[in-house]
Formats: structure tokens, C-alpha cells, sequence
């Protein structure tokens, strides 16, 4: 742990708060002797440092624990009400101090104060007296005593320390009062990037469940065709890319975004299972700005698009079907194809493109971009820059 983190701990900034009160109301006592000093002369003794020395002492133990009741303490229930209690007995603690202990020598010490300020000013005033026989007049200055004229300049009374005890307990409840507020705020929000990063993984689990299922009976009946067929060497090919794909979904269910580089990689084996059904009636038209290779984007967003085509379209060596798959400069990655609607058309429901949407907004936040054009389908897939990549 380093200097920064030790300063920024909460014990911390309750000390240095406690200590930066201390010396501020002890300060202007300090700059009301240095005042005197240089008006009359005079220069305290070893009483009157004392007296600050411990007039500072008092009000950051006070801050200090004002501060520890306030801020520090946790207690379970009724915390303001508790906190605000518990404050104003110390309040009141620190008031019966200054009346029966402080008050007592601020009298004592102010006194000895009077006696040299006298035994320093009355001569100076009674030469000034003798040369200057005009009346004043009233309210004038010089009808003010002398030691009412800088009795501002010597130790407080006792009604400034309560008044100071005040302020410091109205201010530290105030400012409690505004780090609970702050301190629930910022537990709601993460409380809610919790909830909601719960919620989203629960979400993406249940798309993948829905991929899953939906590819793998397709793949299975495609395989059941080979075998029925008396194809052994495709089918086994067909059995090794099938674990392939599979290895790939398997592994995307640990993650949620992949880079555009590895779902085209995956592209180019469900492309041989592929074509060991439609042969040469269905192709594959890609170009990839090689600088998009890096971008990410959901894992298995291509699966459900192909699987759309090939559902909703006549593939055959009549009407053959090319898919073309090209970046743009959004940065986006189009999956496009010619309508070749087929005779005996399925209802068309759109829950893969639906779900594929759902996870998109859900992970990038952004949408995908459908244009259902009269001769064409076009889909649009944004793309994320790989900030690793970047860094890298």
C-alpha cells in the first residue's frame, strides 16, 4: 500500500479533518496575540501557550470524535438517531469542560494579561492626558478604556468555545448526513451493476441454450443423411469438424465477446459442413478489411444468420445461393443474400434474429441493423474496437 492509498483512508482523513480544525480555531487566537504584540508590546507567557496548546488539543479530540460517531460508526439500526444522540452528549460533555475547567483559567490567565497591558499602557496614557486638555466627544475612541479597546486581543471567554463546540457539531452532523446520503447512493448503484450483470449473464445463457439445441438438430439430421446415404468418409469428416464447431460453442459459453478473426475462423469449418450438403449450390462471398480482423463482437453471431438464410431460401442447383459477407466502415460487418423464397415457405417467427439482436444490445449496446429489402436480406452486425488490442 502506498503513501496516496494510507492518506486516502477514511481513519486518515478523520485525523487530518481533526487536525485541520484543531489549528484553524486556534489559529485566529494565535494572530489576535500576534495583533497585541505588536500594538502594545506585549508578549504572552508560558500560561497563555499552554492555554492554545490546549485549546487546539480540545477541539480535534472534539472533531476527532464527532467525526468517528458520525462517519466512522456503523450501527445497524436507527443510525441517525443514534449518531445525532450520541453527538450531543459529547457536546454536552465538552460544554461542562469548558465551564468548570477552562473557563476558570481563561480568567485566571486574562487577568495577568490586564495587569501588564496596565502596568505597559496607563503611563503612555496619562502623559498623552496631561498635553491634551479637550473634551472628546461622545462615542469617541478615546473615551473607550483601554483595556476595552484590545480586550479582543486576549484569550477568548468561554462563550466562544461553546460557540465553536456548536458549529463543529452542527457541521460534522450536516456533513454525516451528506456521506450517508453519498454512501447508500453509491451502494444502490453497485447493488444495481450487480443485479444487472446478474441479469445478463442469465440472459446470454439463455440465448446460447437456445443456439445450442436448434444447431445441433440440424446438424444431426444432416449427419443422419450421410450415414443413410452409405457416405463413411464424410461422414467421418463431417463427425470431426461437427466436434469442432462444438468445441467452439462450448467454449463461447465462458465467454461473451470474441474477436471477428476467431468467428470467421469458426465461419470457415461450419462452411465444410456445409458444403458436404449443398455441395456447389451454396457459396460464400467474404471480404474483410484486414484492420477489422481485431474488432469484437457477441460470440456465435454468425450461426444464427447462416442458419437464416438457409432456412427461409431455396438452395438448389436451379436457384444456387451465395452469401456475401463484407465489412463496412461503421464499423459494421454486413451478412448479405439474394431472396429466393422457397415453395413451401415456413412460418417465419425471427426468434434467432430476435435473440441475436437481444445480445447485441445486451453487450455492446448497440443494435443490429435488418434491411427485409424486396430482392435482398441484408443484416447489419456492429463491430467493438479490441481496447487490448490497442494497448497491445
Amino acid at each position: 500500500m502506498n503513501m496516496k492509498d494510507i492518506f486516502l483512508q477514511k481513519r486518515s482523513i478523520i485525523l487530518w479533518i481533526s487536525l485541520l480544525a484543531g489549528f484553524f480555531i486556534t489559529s485566529e487566537d494565535i494572530m489576535e496575540f500576534i495583533e497585541l504584540y505588536q500594538t502594545t508590546g506585549i508578549i504572552i507567557g508560558a500560561d497563555s501557550i499552554a492555554l492554545l496548546s490546549f485549546q487546539c488539543f480540545f477541539f480535534c479530540l472534539f472533531t476527532w470524535i464527532l467525526l468517528q460517531i458520525n462517519i466512522g460508526w456503523q450501527p445497524k439500526r436507527y443510525v441517525q438517531s443514534l449518531r445525532g444522540l450520541y453527538s450531543l452528549l459529547v457536546a454536552a460533555l465538552f460544554a461542562c469542560i469548558t465551564a468548570t475547567v477552562v473557563s476558570p483559567h481563561i480568567e485566571t490567565i486574562n487577568e495577568k494579561l490586564f495587569v501588564r497591558f496596565n502596568a505597559i499602557y496607563q503611563p503612555r496614557t496619562s502623559q498623552r492626558d496631561r498635553g491634551n486638555r479637550t473634551p472628546d466627544r461622545q462615542g469617541s475612541n478615546q473615551n473607550r478604556s483601554p483595556q476595552r479597546r484590545y480586550q479582543y486581543l486576549f484569550h477568548e471567554e468561554v462563550k466562544a468555545w461553546d460557540n465553536n463546540l456548536l458549529t463543529l457539531l452542527i457541521a460534522i452532523y450536516t456533513l454525516s448526513l451528506i456521506y450517508t446520503l453519498s454512501a447508500k447512493k453509491e451502494e444502490a448503484e453497485r447493488n444495481y451493476e450487480k443485479l444487472k450483470n446478474e441479469n445478463l449473464e442469465s440472459q446470454i445463457s439463455a440465448l446460447y441454450n437456445q443456439i445450442n439445441p436448434h444447431f445441433f438438430f440440424n446438424a444431426l439430421n444432416s449427419l443422419h443423411a450421410l450415414i443413410a446415404e452409405g457416405q463413411n468418409q464424410k461422414s467421418l469428416e463431417y463427425l470431426s469438424n461437427l466436434s469442432n464447431v462444438f468445441r467452439y460453442i462450448l467454449q463461447s459459453e465462458k465467454k461473451e465477446l470474441v474477436t471477428l478473426k476467431e468467428e470467421l475462423a469458426f465461419l470457415e469449418t461450419y462452411r465444410f459442413m456445409l458444403s458436404v450438403k449443398y455441395e456447389e449450390k451454396l457459396e460464400f462471398d467474404i471480404q474483410i478489411d484486414a484492420s477489422y480482423l481485431s474488432y469484437q463482437l457477441p460470440v456465435l453471431s454468425l450461426l444464427p444468420l447462416i442458419e437464416n438464410v438457409i432456412k427461409h431460401n431455396e438452395i438448389s442447383t436451379r436457384n444456387p445461393m451465395r452469401i456475401f459477407i463484407y465489412s463496412s466502415p461503421e464499423p459494421a460487418l454486413v451478412i448479405q443474400n439474394r431472396k429466393q423464397p422457397k415453395l413451401d415457405e415456413v412460418e417465419k417467427v425471427g426468434i434467432g434474429l430476435k435473440n441475436l439482436g437481444n445480445r447485441f444490445t445486451l453487450l455492446l449496446s448497440k443494435g443490429v441493423k435488418i434491411d427485409n429489402g424486396t430482392e435482398s436480406f441484408s443484416v447489419s452486425l456492429p463491430l467493438k474496437i479490441n481496447q487490448k488490442s490497442n494497448i497491445s
